[in-house]
């Protein structure tokens, strides 16, 4: 059964807004998080694939899961890797909930890579939950207070309050750009900018560095791919330079403004910002209070893993100093350490290194500024892994429900 390609059905619409509403820490709050989003999910299941939209989803993702089912199974065994960790001393249940949902989101985004119009219908969905959060606890951030110490005064209790809530914007922003270009007529572009630029203005003053830095990181990867994709024709090549020196120049003007800023609420990521240039070592770390670099705890988590190769020291693997297993700042090193090679961090490992291949090929083989933005997306994101815990939660479950990381059949 083939739905209409133009318009979007309101079950498949309904289960990608509930999805998408986990982005949001106040609304998924409403429906205590990853516990309340289970019965919520299988009703939403059930509605969708009990009508037409089960058998259009099944039929549009038949080829292409079998074309990405080595990226299927690995996500599988990651998943079986961090249910053995509870055999192993773990007994962080959130985290595990939100991994086994992970089949879901992949379903979905695997759907959405063929069908743009849903695609951009989770895109929407995602900036407009990111935008309610903000508005509904994130007024008082500005230049006076960062969401940092917000959160921080607020006992941990401020739902926008997170690095990995403010990531979500440093990380997808070429998504939202892309949506914003995109749109037809003037009207339509501020509709959707507006939002951007307000929800930008608020990431300045979240405090938190390394979404700044994401964010200044996605403008000038845009740019430099733009540019070294189209240098063929010499009036695109024309185009290409100006939309690449235009990009830059934002990117330093930016960096330049948190690096010299007096602002108050943007301190701490000034110096973060100036420490890792003056002292790469420390990581953007040793403020104040003489905080860990994220270095050491990178290193930390390293050596379990060289110790402990095949299967990993286990437990928890958000947690920070995990009873002598992880430093708890690198998903990428922590999932080593906790699972190892084999008992399920090689896997995931392994899944980000399909997705970075996957997303590469489809930008050389469409080469659009759709295509560009997507893999720019994907660089930040394992950037962001490395650097931060950022593998996880509401990240990687948008990771997997908007960004083409899948094999498409390019003849099909």
């Amino acid at each position: 059964m083939v739905l209409n390609a133009n318009i979007i059905y309101w079950r498949i619409a309904v289960l990608i807004l509930l999805l998408s509403s986990m982005v949001s820490p106040f609304i998924s709050l409403i429906y205590r998080g990853y516990v309340g989003l289970i019965p919520l999910l299988v009703i939403s299941l059930f509605l969708v694939f009990s009508g037409k939209s089960g058998d259009y989803i099944i039929n549009t993702n038949y080829k292409s899961y079998k074309l990405n089912r080595t990226m299927f199974l690995f996500l599988i065994l990651f998943i079986v890797g961090v249910a053995f960790t509870f055999l192993r001393g773990a007994n962080d249940y959130q985290y595990f909930i939100s991994i086994i949902l992970l089949p879901i989101y992949f379903s979905i985004g695997l759907f959405s890579s063929k069908n743009q119009l849903y695609k951009d219908f989770a895109i929407k969905s995602i900036l407009v939950f990111i935008l309610l959060n903000i508005l509904f606890t994130g007024q008082s951030i500005g230049e006076n207070e960062s969401a940092r110490q917000i959160y921080s005064d607020s006992d941990l209790s401020l739902t926008s309050g997170t690095s990995g809530f403010w990531a979500l914007i440093g990380v997808f922003s070429p998504l939202f750009i892309n949506l914003v270009i995109k749109q037809k007529t003037v009207f339509k572009k501020g509709i959707y900018a507006l939002p951007l630029l307000f929800i930008v203005y608020k990431l300045s003053f979240s405090g938190f560095a390394t979404p700044i830095a994401l964010f200044l990181i996605n403008l000038l990867t845009m740019g430099v791919l733009y540019l070294f994709n189209n240098k063929k024709n010499i009036v695109v090549f024309f185009k290409a330079s100006f939309i690449f020196l235009a990009l830059s120049i934002l990117t330093f003007f930016l960096f330049n403004f948190f690096l010299n800023s007096n602002i108050t609420a943007i301190e701490d990521v000034k110096w973060r910002f100036n420490n890792f240039i003056e002292n790469p070592s420390g990581g953007g770390y040793d403020y104040g209070s003489g905080g860990i670099s994220r270095f050491v705890l990178m290193e930390f988590s390293w050596n379990t893993f060289v110790d402990k190769m095949m299967f990993g020291g286990g437990g928890n693997i958000r947690a920070t100093i995990y009873e002598g297993v992880i430093g708890g700042h690198s998903s990428a090193i922590d999932l080593l350490a906790v699972m190892g090679i084999f008992g399920g961090g090689g896997a995931f490992l392994f899944f980000m290194l399909k997705s970075l291949k996957n997303s590469y090929r489809l930008m050389k083989y469409k080469n659009n500024f759709n295509t560009i933005c997507n893999f720019s997306v994907v660089i930040s994101m394992i950037i962001g892994g490395i650097m931060n815990p950022y593998w996880s939660g509401p990240i990687l479950m948008c990771y997997l429900l908007v960004v083409n990381i899948y094999k498409l059949d390019y003849n099909g």
